[in-house]
């Protein structure tokens, strides 16, 4: 809805900005109040961060036309009206109007030993998903002495999104370099990660993580250094690059004849099996059959013997019958010679 119109723009005295004057029509005058955020709504807005595709767009005349935009915070609709001819800030867009005011703004400076790429200007600094910062530079730098180089990323921190909304006052009314330097000491640092695949754009996240990379120093009293762990993509390329050196160091060629020659060893080696299994199949295979052979003849003997029917088992028991008989009469005698032993001298005396 069309609540006023731009009546003046002229540029400040130290060039440093533009100053737009609006006028806003009654009754719609009375929404506007001290914390109202005023933005630019000319066009259309599209943007393709590391968050994503974001489209935003206003009324068809401000597409065409261009135009200002306001609105007032849910908790501000009861303060009392703004004052005739006050002074707001314009914003780029929407999302920055309503982003919440930061108080205080901590310079810091990052040093990073690899590939910064996707990484601009105005990118997010996060700790665990809450933004907490901005990145304003992003910059080359040489140590003579280590002569090594680097990349020097600086960014302002805003420590007051660190602190819980229940914080007590006394835990608040800490600077936000303390604030930080308490961080420091429990092991927070940096690091680049992949904040969309798609375009390749990255973020600086902050977190408490035990790797660290050693930064260069910095003679710049009234910025804090955070310093950085590497990106675990970085450590896997790293990783992937130590074992193709080693790859390439090993003696792939050598090896490759040697189990060629091994190869060769072992097929010669089974020929020569096979051949040894073949002599044995002929060798041994008939002396086998003819062992069986006799075996069986042995064990058809031994069953011809044993049976109750064969003329060995009846002689045997004849035999046997025979010396029962016999063993009887030597008993006979033997009681005979007990009863009268002159039988053996007279002969046997007839019973009467």
């Amino acid at each position: 809805v069309q609540v006023g119109q731009v009546v003046a723009f002229e540029i400040d005295r130290d060039g440093r900005g533009t100053s737009v004057r609006i006028f806003v029509n009654a009754p719609y005058d009375r929404f506007v109040k001290e914390q109202s955020r005023f933005w630019q709504a000319s066009g259309i807005d599209a943007r393709f961060d590391a968050s994503g595709f974001q489209l935003n767009t206003e009324s068809l005349v401000s597409i065409l036309l261009g135009g200002i935009a306001f609105g007032t915070p849910e908790d501000a609709y009861a303060q009392p009206s703004a004052a005739a001819a006050a002074t707001f800030r314009l914003f780029p867009n929407e999302a920055a109007a309503h982003r919440l005011a930061d108080t205080t703004a901590l310079p810091v400076l990052m040093v990073f030993h690899e590939s910064v790429r996707g990484l601009a200007t105005g990118a997010q600094l996060d700790f665990r998903g809450i933004a907490v910062g901005e990145v304003r530079s992003i910059d080359f730098a040489y140590d003579k002495t280590r002569q090594r180089s680097s990349i020097q990323v600086r960014a302002e921190l805003y420590p007051d999104r660190l602190l819980s909304k229940r914080t007590s006052g006394d835990e608040r009314r800490i600077s936000g370099t303390e604030l930080v330097a308490r961080l420091l000491k429990r092991g927070l640092s940096a690091q680049l990660r992949q904040g969309n695949l798609l375009t390749g754009q990255l973020y600086v996240a902050l977190d408490f993580t035990p790797a660290r990379s050693d930064a260069l120093p910095v003679n710049e009293p009234n910025v804090l250094v955070i310093p950085t762990a590497p990106n675990t993509f970085t450590e896997l390329q790293t990783t992937l690059g130590n074992i193709a050196r080693k790859l390439e160091r090993l003696p792939l060629q050598e090896l490759a004849e040697d189990t060629r020659r091994t190869l060769g060893q072992l097929e010669r080696t089974l020929t020569g099996l096979d051949r040894i299994a073949g002599n044995a199949e002929r060798v041994l295979l008939p002396e086998i059959t003819t062992s069986l052979q006799s075996l069986r003849e042995s064990l058809a003997s031994a069953q011809a013997t044993l049976d109750a029917d064969a003329p060995t088992q009846t002689e045997l028991r004849t035999t046997l019958r025979e010396i029962a008989r016999a063993a009887d009469a030597l008993r006979i005698l033997a009681d005979t010679i007990e009863r009268q032993p002159e039988a053996l001298l007279r002969g046997k005396r007839e019973d009467r």
